[in-house]
């Protein structure tokens, strides 16, 4: 099958790149040709005049359409498979492949096409995620990027990770034929957890710095804990919160580090705190605490508590209460026996939902059923 990969990566790097590149490496050693078109917001927007010029074509990118073009003249796929389009791609690449009958899936990262359906005043607007950390500029940038969105309502099919996101998509009118559920996955790579069981001594965050993240709301907990927490990623809070750290010898911050860095700094924790306080997709720091029978605690509520189930394969906490965190990460600690207990239920539940294996069968799954669908279409 020759699979076309089309994507948009931002400044700073996140999990949908992460995500791009294992199944691209995952669908070539299972045979499949997979091409990549991506385009980089390094490259194109470096200063205001480049803004201004995205800002233009954010609804509907004439430029996508010449590179598009100038690309299916060597190489007509199978499928496209859209990762994200946001800002440089617009949705008129869905219009390009479109009017060429060429089956498209996208796979949904985040909440951005559901932004521009909400009210300004909404109470949950902030829990979809925020551009450049504002809530007037993410309502407005929203309603430019989907001014054509009807587009959009015509990929054939979606790919979500959880019940929680396919819910959050329904409820915007995509119709339930379309969504496929696909979880994240890791590469089949043997980790001896054993090895480091007695060497879990300390906790981690992996994940954007900012305030939706809930990382404040981690740092509040851990003043009166003991053990050291690893801080590691980047973004708008990263500097205030370095220089405002009063507890550098056991709360250190050490930046962005590529997946397979942090994966071995999770395997060395004994706890993986995933805080957020804004819906996710999914969260792929959990998955690799699965792997590595590193204990998660999660916020209760979007996808983590879809994800996680309280005291059998993680722990939740309730969201955006420091209190309530600091008292799940004290019993965390003090209850050696039945953390292991819930860590060895994470590692089945990896092994059964979340392998590469499993991960390819769906993917494939869900190409074959586009591409028979689009063929019965016409």
């Amino acid at each position: 099958m020759k699979i076309l990969q089309i994507h948009n990566f931002k400044k700073i790097t996140g999990g949908e790149d992460v995500i791009l590149n294992l199944e691209k490496k995952m669908l070539i050693k299972n045979g499949h040709e997979v091409k990549q078109l991506n385009r980089y917001n390094l490259d194109e927007i470096k200063n205001v005049k480049d803004i201004t010029h995205t800002l233009i074509n954010l609804s509907y990118s004439k430029k996508s359409l010449k590179i598009l073009e100038k690309e299916i003249q060597n190489y007509i796929p199978d499928i496209v498979h859209i990762h994200d389009l946001f800002p440089l791609w617009t949705y008129s690449v869905i219009d390009f492949y479109k009017k060429r009958n060429i089956p498209i899936i996208m796979s949904l990262h985040n909440f951005r096409s559901i932004l521009s359906e909400l009210n300004f005043f909404d109470k949950n607007f902030f829990k979809y995620g925020f551009f450049k950390n504002s809530k007037i500029l993410s309502f407005i940038i929203s309603k430019i990027f989907n001014k054509n969105k009807k587009l959009f309502f015509q990929i054939d099919k979606f790919i979500v990770f959880t019940n929680f996101s396919k819910q959050q998509f329904l409820n915007i009118g995509i119709p339930e034929k379309k969504i496929i559920i696909k979880p994240h996955s890791l590469e089949n790579i043997e980790v001896n957890s054993k090895d480091y069981k007695n060497k879990k001594n300390q906790a981690i965050y992996a994940g954007l710095i900012s305030n939706e993240k809930g990382i404040l709301t981690l740092i509040k907990a851990w003043q009166n804990i003991d053990i050291k927490l690893n801080i590691y990623g980047d973004g708008p809070l990263l500097n205030k919160l370095i220089k405002k750290n009063k507890f550098p010898n056991k709360i250190i911050f050490h930046k962005r580090k590529d997946i397979k860095y942090v994966e071995h700094q999770i395997l060395t924790s004994k706890i993986l705190i995933f805080p957020s306080e804004c819906y996710e997709t999914m969260g792929m720091s959990m998955l690799q605490a699965f792997r590595n029978k590193t204990l998660v605690i999660a916020s209760n509520h979007g996808t983590m508590s879809s994800v996680i189930k309280n005291k059998y394969n993680g722990i939740l906490f309730k969201t955006g209460c420091f209190k309530d965190l600091y008292s799940k990460i004290i019993w965390a600690i003090n209850h050696d026996n039945e953390r292991e207990i819930i860590v060895n239920n994470a590692f089945k539940e990896f092994n059964i939902n979340y392998s590469e294996d499993q991960n390819y069968r769906k993917l494939l799954s869900a190409y074959n059923r586009t591409i028979s669908e689009k063929i019965n279409e016409l």
